[in-house]
């Protein structure tokens, strides 16, 4: 076994990082990685206080590099031979080509074994491997990754040993890869141990990533959480658990004989429910319908908003101070101990951090299928079932509203301008043969901020058309994004959605990035999970550089240009008026 952290992990030192040493090893990570800032950032920025932990075992020389003592790169000489930590891979998976192997080979790669080629997944069923030839193209001494068919998210990363040449000369037979570092080493345990959106696992002793971990903490405990030690609690704690587990078992009784899932026939019964059955089966309803893996961990407080509180009909809404709980906190611990969820804290906030999907109330649970505000698992669909509506406008200023009404939140199409101006000038006896009259209002509202030799004289007439132009000079643009009768009003122009394939490590790898899908309200992170599913591919979703910048990219590895775009148009409805591709790959 040539497995580099097989063997427990032990700090010689640890020290922080300088400002200088940072700045000098983004330097390196950008340079050797090709990859923006926007990616490095998420793993650390340039002012983040970093960590430099020297090992004295496994390996003496080696250098981690920690934030928030989280590891993301190893440097195993001491030297500057860099690589990303599983962490670091996680958050960017696209990070290195990576290599597709077989289920049952993980077993022995996680243990420790380098990996031979025929353990690579070529012509395999689900793989978009056919022939050798589709692998991507690697030399002797290259980093690269290895993903499981049916999971896309790397789980080891390790230098090569022959190029893609010699292993297809080989008839794909011997040694490819010298496995540096795997998930579940120490290296990995010596960060926080939660599983990335989108990693599936499965039972320890499987070794075969092929059944979804249920949750997103720790990926040991995928066999369910009713497995791994408990904490020791005394006997007070052991009583008070025998009678709340007693009293749930109680009110899900009730719901089992009479819930509003099993009334159908009898319309919505969330409102004849007490508050504390009704947020028993809120939380059933969402584990069952709503929450998936990468949705986890999740704050407390985002999670009663996001995922309980949508499952109910629009309109009602449930105040934990009227239930037995009194707060939130105490209602998840209660079914933490019914072991229906766990909650841990993530950079010292409190996090649901796993649900139980295999537990016997939620499995029992059948979801109301509600019209409107209900949750349901077809609100959590990507996809759109009618073309989006895109309409340009304006809000006005303050200055304004006298004029067209409203208020200066309003939104306005240009057409609805100018029927105010119209209304406005009919309203006060000012039109006349298509042209209104300057009135004292429009002086000091419209022209407050206009230069006396360019604002028109009182008691002039000017064409609606020029004073419309006057006035969007003091409009914003807004623009209305409309789909399946939802409205989305966004400030400034709409961006189309970009489309860029361009070259990575010289030419040997391609890169897939779109941008502004938040123009056309399709959430990015939804989006690089569907899209690496549906097309086998690592993705992730990292910040655009800028300070203020709010809007993120999505990263796909290999060239999928006229892929992505044929995925935008046919699931989206996106028209291609909305999309622009640039193809940097061609001399």
């Amino acid at each position: 076994s040539s497995c580099m952290f097989k063997k427990p992990v032990k700090q010689a030192s640890s020290n922080p990082l300088g400002g200088k040493e940072t700045k000098k090893l983004r330097g390196d990570i950008l340079k050797k990685f090709d990859i923006s800032e926007g990616v490095l950032d998420s793993f650390f920025s340039a002012k983040d206080k970093l960590n430099i932990v020297k090992l004295s075992e496994p390996h003496p020389q080696a250098l981690v590099y920690c934030n928030e003592d989280e590891p993301y790169f190893c440097d195993l000489s001491g030297k500057g031979s860099l690589f990303p930590t599983i962490y670091a891979i996680w958050k960017c998976p696209t990070l290195l080509p990576a290599l597709p192997i077989q289920a049952p080979v993980s077993k022995f790669v996680v243990n420790g074994a380098d990996l031979m080629l025929p353990g690579v997944a070529v012509g395999v069923e689900g793989c978009v491997v056919r022939t050798p030839e589709d692998l991507p193209d690697f030399d002797k001494g290259d980093l690269m990754l290895i993903y499981c068919v049916g999971n896309p998210m790397p789980f080891a990363i390790g230098d090569m040993l022959m190029s893609k040449k010699d292993a297809i000369s080989s008839g794909m037979k011997g040694k490819c890869m010298r496995v540096l570092h795997t998930y579940r080493d120490s290296l990995w345990e010596s960060g926080s141990s939660l599983a990335p959106p989108g990693f599936l696992s499965a039972p320890a002793d499987s070794g075969a990533w092929v059944e979804p971990v249920e949750g997103g903490g720790d990926p040991s405990s995928a066999a369910g959480l009713t497995q791994g030690e408990e904490k020791k609690e005394d006997k007070n704690d052991k009583a008070e658990k025998k009678q709340e587990e007693a009293a749930m078992e109680k009110k899900m009784e009730t719901l089992a004989v009479d819930s509003p899932a099993n009334e159908k026939s009898k319309g919505n019964a969330w409102g004849s429910l007490s508050p504390d059955d009704m947020a028993y089966a809120m939380l059933l309803c969402a584990i069952k319908t709503r929450i998936q893996p990468s949705d986890l961990p999740c704050e407390t407080s985002k999670f009663l908003a996001n995922f309980m509180q949508p499952v109910l009909p629009e309109g009602m809404k449930l105040d934990f101070k009227q239930t037995s709980y009194k707060q939130l906190g105490k209602f998840l611990t209660a079914m933490e101990k019914k072991k229906i969820l766990k909650c841990k804290k993530v950079f010292g906030q409190e996090c649901v951090s796993e649900v139980n999907k295999e537990h016997k109330d939620v499995v029992a649970y059948e979801p109301v299928e509600e019209s409107g505000g209900g949750g349901g698992a077809d609100a959590r669909s990507s996809s759109k079932s009618s073309k989006p509506s895109i309409i340009e406008g304006f809000k006005p200023n303050n200055n304004l509203v006298p004029i067209l009404g409203g208020t200066k939140d309003t939104f306005y199409t240009e057409e609805q301008v100018v029927d105010r101006i119209k209304a406005y000038g009919d309203a006060n006896k000012l039109l006349e043969d298509g042209k209104i009259k300057v009135d004292e209002c429009m002086i000091s509202n419209l022209y407050v901020k206009f230069k006396e030799e360019e604002r028109p004289a009182l008691g002039s007439f000017i064409t609606i058309e020029k004073c419309l132009d006057h006035m969007k000079q003091q409009m914003t643009d807004w623009h209305s994004v409309e789909i399946d009768g939802q409205q989305h009003i966004k400030k400034g122009k709409p961006q189309k959605v970009s489309i860029t394939v361009e070259d990575r490590q010289g030419g040997r790898k391609a890169a897939t990035i779109i941008r502004n899908l938040e123009s056309m309200s399709i959430d990015p992170d939804a989006f690089a999970k569907l899209v690496q599913k549906k097309f086998s591919t690592s993705a992730s979703v990292a910040p655009l550089p800028g300070k203020n910048e709010t809007r993120v990219e999505v990263n796909l590895q290999g060239n999928l240009l006229h892929d992505m775009e044929e995925f935008l148009q046919k699931e989206y409805k996106v028209t291609q008026d909305f999309i622009i591709l640039t193809d940097k790959t061609k001399k």
